[in-house]
C-alpha cells in the first residue's frame, strides 16, 4: 500500500528537479554574445592605442626606445 503512492511522489520529485536543474540555455547564449561583442568593439577602439603603449613598454625594456 504505501509503495502505491509513494513510487509516483518519488518519481513527481525527480521530474521537478530536473526540470529544475536545465537552466536557462538561450540567457546565457545572450550574455555570452554580447560579452563577445562588447569585447570586440572595445578592442577595436584601442587597438592601436594599446599597441602603441605595449611597444613603448618593450622598448623601454630592452633598451631600444629614445630614451
Amino acid at each position: 500500500m504505501l509503495d502505491r503512492w509513494l513510487l509516483p511522489l518519488i518519481l513527481r520529485l525527480q521530474v521537478t528537479e530536473s526540470e529544475r536543474e536545465r537552466g536557462d540555455v538561450p540567457g546565457w547564449v545572450m550574455i555570452t554574445l554580447m560579452t563577445v561583442a562588447v569585447a570586440t568593439a572595445i578592442w577595436t577602439l584601442v587597438n592601436g592605442q594599446f599597441m602603441g603603449a605595449l611597444e613603448g613598454v618593450l622598448d623601454g625594456v630592452t633598451g631600444d626606445g629614445p630614451g
